[in-house]
């Protein structure tokens, strides 16, 4: 009762209870021990060493133990009404903690009908549960068995991962060891294809220096061809004078040949005049002056004449002597023109021409050789790449094989690892429901049974 009264405490209650154990913890008086509810000075006086009696004082020792006995009735009074109040107060307590008691009884007996059907359904539960439990541990044996086939197998299948693994390592490290060879045959080639290059570039310089000689050759050509032609043009017209001189010179010629016959014809004519006239001036000095013949007149007429003609004669041949001397100087000066213009075609046909084509065969077979070179070594450097290349893409799918195949056997791990701890999770929650619920409906059953029977 008292552990009932104390579940659901009343302050007011509490506190009056409270204030009861103190007061009763204090002594109360008895009528074997002296209670003296007086003030401290009687109860010093009382307490003090009373004086030796006397015989006057009888009469106030009997009217003191009169007072005594009256404030001892007095309290005593005082005390009784005080108890009878606390008495009437327990007694609603009691009256109170019974009622208190029936409606818990009732309570009891309520949770106690409940109780009994939610352990009824409780059992009921517990069967399927145990039914299922049951199954799950056949399933659960079943699943072991299998896991344990597909572990086997999975361990069948991680041997030969590894092995396949431990073989894509050693392709991997001999594929390393020809990258890296690879890698020093293409830096190497690099290099060359730099020195190459420096070369190319050194090549591709002489190759402007020449065509800046070239340019300058061609122009130096096209000024020695038009220089040649400016020759031509002066050998043509001076070829035009030669053969007006040589006309001019053979008109003379003729002109010569025909004076010269002209001028023998006249010396002959000439002499032949002397002759006859030294004749007649035998004769006339052997005649008179007036005697001459007119035949003789008209012959000194022809030899003046003559004498005339003789020196236009004479004149023509100096002046044709003339004309000849010029005529030779024209073709020497003539000569010496086409000797030069021979030499100057001689010049430009051997040394220009046969430098520039000379030239421009070696600048053409140099940049043949260049192109060619360049063009090996550009397809040697795409075969290469290409090489790389398709190595990098071996790589790439046998890394991606492998991660592929990793992963998915991770990912297999860690769903099955993943349903073995659902199932455990699911079966232990189950369970410990289960459990729990018993337990907690045993405790309340047995809390309420301890409770009746303590009332």
């Amino acid at each position: 009762m008292a552990s009932l009264s104390w579940r659901n405490p009343d302050p007011a209650r509490v506190r009056r209870l409270a204030s009861q154990s103190r007061r009763d913890s204090l002594s109360s008086p008895s009528l074997e021990e002296p209670f003296f509810p007086f003030p401290s000075q009687r109860r010093e006086s009382m307490g003090s060493p009373l004086p030796p009696p006397l015989e006057h004082t009888s009469s106030e020792l009997l009217e003191r133990d009169l007072i005594l006995a009256a404030e001892l009735g007095q309290a005593l009074l005082e005390r009784n009404e005080e108890l009878g109040a606390k008495l009437e107060e327990r007694d609603r307590e009691i009256e109170l903690l019974k009622q208190q008691c029936y409606d818990m009884k009732l309570k009891q007996d309520s949770v106690d009908l409940e109780w009994s059907q939610h352990r009824v359904d409780l059992e009921s539960d517990l069967g399927l549960a145990r039914a299922q439990l049951e199954q799950w541990q056949n399933q659960d044996r079943e699943r072991r068995r299998v896991e344990g086939e597909e572990l086997k197998e999975l361990s069948n299948h991680n041997q030969r991962l590894v092995e396949q693994l431990s073989e894509a390592v050693r392709v991997q490290h001999e594929l390393m060891s020809e990258l890296r060879t690879l890698r020093e045959e293409f830096e190497e080639r690099d290099m060359k294809n730099s020195i190459r290059t420096a070369r190319i570039e050194g090549l591709q310089a002489e190759n402007v220096l020449l065509l800046q000689r070239k340019s300058e050759a061609e122009k130096q050509m096209k000024s020695l061809q038009e220089e040649n032609e400016r020759l031509r043009s002066i050998s043509e017209a001076l070829r035009e004078k030669v053969l007006e001189q040589q006309e001019r010179e053979e008109e003379k010629e003729r002109e010569l040949l025909q004076g010269r016959a002209d001028l023998f014809e006249q010396r002959s004519l000439n002499h032949s005049l002397q002759t006859r006239i030294r004749d007649r001036g035998e004769e006339v000095s052997f005649t008179e002056p007036g005697s001459f013949t007119p035949s003789i007149q008209s012959e000194l007429e022809q030899a003046q004449r003559a004498a005339v003609s003789q020196e236009m004669w004479t004149q023509k041949v100096e002046e044709t002597q003339r004309l000849e001397n010029e005529l030779q100087c024209q073709g020497a000066e003539l000569e010496s023109l086409r000797a030069a213009v021979q030499r100057l075609k001689q010049q430009a046909d051997q040394t220009d021409k046969s430098s520039l084509e000379a030239e421009l065969d070696r600048v053409r077979s140099e940049r043949d050789s260049l192109s060619l070179q360049l063009f090996n070594t550009i397809q040697h450097k795409v075969a290469l790449a290409q090489e790389v290349e398709d190595w990098q893409e071996d790589m790439r799918v046998v890394i991606t094989q492998q991660v592929r195949v990793q992963s998915e056997d991770e990912r297999e791990k860690e769903r099955k690892a993943s349903v073995k701890r659902k199932d455990r999770f699911q079966f232990n929650r189950r369970s410990f429901r289960g459990s729990g619920e018993g337990s907690e409906g045993g405790s309340k059953e047995g809390f309420f049974s301890s409770l009746f029977k303590q009332n």
